[in-house]
């Protein structure tokens, strides 16, 4: 059965009321088939080492096949190793806290849990992530959601996101 990741660290506030975020990713993931459909944003070299980032070939309009993902990199690691076609220059595809994977994604987490594998001892999504994109390097998307996407995991993102929120 597919599922739907949606990490709580995030408020998505969507383009439209009329789709959610999570729905657009939902929608694209079911359009589109394969692995994995994973919500993105794009951000600028400030934000990255806040943020797991991808690169991507477009397919279709805001739907990228994935091509390496990274997590929390450094600005001079993005610059060499995440462009993707269509974005600003200093701009990168960036995690927005919502994924939809097949099953597939369980047989990833078990095989690092088996290896011992997993930054810091923990099991992470991000590693597995990595497996099930290498497993399936043509169809990994990756969707840029139309709307903003505020992180609240850390406690400046969190501030910025009330006072933006509050302005409203």
């Amino acid at each position: 059965e597919p599922l739907l990741v949606v990490l709580g660290d995030h408020i998505r506030l969507p383009a439209s009321p009329e789709k959610t975020c999570a729905a657009q990713v939902v929608e694209a993931f079911v359009r589109h088939g394969g692995a994995a459909m994973v919500g993105m944003q794009v951000v600028g070299e400030g934000e990255l080492r806040l943020v797991g980032a991808a690169a991507g070939e477009p397919v279709g309009p805001r739907v990228y096949r994935c091509t390496r993902l990274i997590e929390k990199p450094d600005a001079e690691t993005a610059r060499r190793r995440l462009i993707t076609p269509g974005l600003s220059q200093g701009t990168y595809l960036a995690h927005a806290g919502l994924y939809a994977f097949t099953s597939e994604i369980f047989d990833c987490l078990e095989s690092l849990a088996a290896e011992g594998r997993g930054a810091g001892g923990e099991l992470q999504l991000s590693d597995a992530q990595s497996m099930l994109l290498a497993r399936h390097p043509r169809d990994y998307y990756l969707l840029h959601v139309a709307g903003r996407v505020l992180d609240v995991g850390t406690a400046d993102g969190y501030a910025s996101a009330v006072a933006e929120l509050a302005g409203r």
